[in-house]
């Protein structure tokens, strides 16, 4: 059986890279209809299982802010806010109370630091 390859569109070279990555691991976004998501999970060691959620908001990318965020319902109701921007707004966001947490944080600065390093763009 050939494998069909997944191609995603978006005004948002930024948006590209994240859904191939997400696609990539098992995460992927089957359609979009205005605010409402179908998304197809394949992890492994798990069913593969199919959900719908629904966009209640969006914050648009500023200079200003240097982010953007956006509201997700999710399945069973609850509601979610996910942020990407610049490093640097978002490390001023991130709780490192824990040492857990600066260890994923102090983590992520590597990763982010060798992908800016081979010429790629990062986002947190």
């Amino acid at each position: 059986e050939e494998k069909q390859e997944m191609v995603f569109e978006s005004q948002s070279p930024d948006e590209i890279a994240l859904l191939e990555a997400l696609h990539a691991v098992g995460v992927t976004l089957q359609e979009r209809q205005g605010n409402n998501l179908r998304v197809k999970l394949n992890l492994p060691n798990l069913p593969v299982n199919e959900s719908r959620y629904l966009q209640v908001a969006a914050l648009e990318f500023t200079s200003s802010w240097r982010r953007m965020s956006v509201v997700i319902k999710h399945p069973d109701g609850s509601l979610y806010l996910y942020v990407k921007g610049a490093d640097s707004a978002i490390e001023k966001l991130l709780s490192t109370s824990k040492p857990d947490q600066k260890a994923i944080l102090e983590k992520t600065r590597i990763h982010a630091s060798r992908f800016a390093q081979s010429g790629s763009r990062t986002l947190m």
